[in-house]
C-alpha cells in the first residue's frame, strides 16, 4: 500500500518497470504533457519510462501499487492509460489485494493473478474504447466546477493543472472555444440565476456560493451582465413565487 501526504507533488521514473495502481483518493498525474484525472474505482497503467508527477492533494492519499516487468527482451509501445473499473472493482480490488499481500509468500500465484487481472483490464479498455481520462483541459473544467464557490480563478486553475496561465488559457480556448475567465464568469452567472430564481437565500449567500464574496462586487458582476440588480433580477424571475428575501408577494 502507498502512502503519501499532501497537498505536495512527487516526481517517479521507472525504466524497466510497469506500474499499475488502484486509487483511493481523487487528485491528478502528469506524464510528460498529458495530465490524467484518477478518483477511486479508478486503476492507472504506465509501462517503463514513464515519468510522473502526482499532485497529491491535501491529506493523506491511500493507493495500491504493482510494480512488475513484462517476459522477455523486447520493449512494447505504449501509453499511460487510466481505467474506470467501476462495477467490476470488487473483483479487482480483490485480485491487487491478493497480489499486493502474497507476491512473496507465493509468488506463482501471485503471477497468475497478475495475468488475470491484466486481462480483465485490457477487456474493461474494450468495453471503454481505451479512454484515456481528461487531459489538462477537463481537468481544469473539472477544477472550476468543483471549486466554484471557493473564489477560484484563471491563475489559480492553471497552478493546480501545473500549466501557466498563458498555456492553459491557450489549450482551453482551442478545445471549448473560451477563455478560463470566460468560462468561470459563465458558470457563476448561470449559478447565480438559479439561486436568485428558486433559492430563499439571501444575495449575501448567493453570492458566496458562487465564489463572490463582496456583496458590492457581486452586485458589480450582475449589473454588468444582466443590465440589472441581483435583487431586481430575483423579482423578475420569480414573480409567482413565494416571495422571496427582498421581493414584495404579490
Amino acid at each position: 500500500m502507498g502512502e503519501h501526504y499532501g497537498p505536495r507533488a512527487e516526481s517517479f521514473r521507472f525504466t524497466d518497470i510497469w506500474q499499475l495502481h488502484l486509487y483511493f483518493w481523487r487528485g491528478v498525474f502528469r506524464v510528460g504533457s498529458e495530465c490524467f484525472e484518477v478518483s477511486p474505482e479508478m486503476v492507472s497503467l504506465l509501462p517503463p519510462g514513464s515519468e510522473v508527477t502526482w499532485q497529491f492533494p491535501q491529506g493523506k492519499c491511500d493507493h495500491y501499487f504493482i510494480h512488475f516487468r513484462l517476459p522477455g527482451k523486447r520493449r512494447l509501445k505504449a501509453i499511460p492509460t487510466v481505467i474506470p473499473v467501476r462495477s467490476h472493482y470488487d473483483l479487482i480490488n480483490r485480485l491487487v489485494s491478493f497480489i499486493v499481500s502474497d507476491h512473496r509468500a507465493d509468488p506463482f500465484a501471485a503471477e497468475i493473478a497478475l495475468w488475470s487481472l491484466l486481462f480483465q483490464l485490457a477487456e474493461l479498455q474494450t468495453d471503454h474504447g481505451f479512454k484515456i481520462l481528461p487531459g489538462p483541459v477537463e481537468t481544469a473544467r473539472t477544477l472550476m466546477d468543483s471549486e466554484l464557490s471557493t473564489g477560484i480563478d484563471a491563475l489559480q486553475v492553471a497552478k493546480q493543472t501545473g500549466y501557466s496561465r498563458s498555456q492553459l488559457n491557450r489549450l482551453y480556448r482551442e478545445h471549448t472555444g473560451q477563455t478560463l475567465a470566460v468560462y468561470l464568469a459563465a458558470q457563476r452567472l448561470s449559478l447565480a440565476k438559479e439561486l436568485l430564481a428558486h433559492s430563499n437565500l439571501t444575495i449575501g449567500q448567493v453570492a458566496r456560493r458562487i465564489g463572490i464574496h463582496d456583496p458590492n462586487v457581486f452586485n458589480k458582476f450582475i449589473r454588468r451582465h444582466l443590465g440589472v440588480a441581483p435583487r431586481e433580477l430575483r423579482c423578475q424571475q420569480a414573480p409567482r413565487s413565494p416571495a422571496a428575501p427582498g421581493c414584495a408577494a404579490t
